[in-house]
């Protein structure tokens, strides 16, 4: 069985946002799910995951998956947590989406702290 290359991934990647931007979300989710078995320990396809049940407006699976599925695979992922505390936002839970923002504006990247900012806007 051969490999999938970093860039084969990041080009499923980018297809799959695409596709879920595009309301293709059945489409998206098979794309990430593809994603996740050739890189089984990545957060990243939890993060397409998770943008594909925003896309659906589905903030509270959205969350869910960032939480226990690329938060857990990876605690330190600034995506990961500007994704989660842009859905908390969408989901009107003010309190967990400050909590979120609090550690995005505590990081040391300047887009994560940026991010964290426009949302308290």
């Amino acid at each position: 069985m051969s490999t999938v290359s970093t860039k084969e991934v990041q080009l499923l990647m980018e297809a799959g946002f695409l596709a879920a931007n595009g309301g293709m979300i059945e489409q998206a989710q098979k794309i990430f799910e593809g994603v996740q078995a050739v890189r089984p320990d990545s957060e990243f396809a939890h993060i397409g995951r998770a943008v594909t049940q925003m896309a659906a407006n589905n903030m509270d699976e959205a969350a869910k998956i960032l939480r226990e599925d690329a938060l857990k695979a990876n605690p330190d992922n600034l995506q990961a947590k500007m994704f989660l505390a842009l859905v908390l936002k969408l989901a009107n839970r003010g309190g967990e989406c400050d909590q979120v923002i609090e550690q995005l504006q505590k990081s040391e990247d300047v887009a994560a702290q940026e991010f964290a900012s426009s949302l308290m806007a």
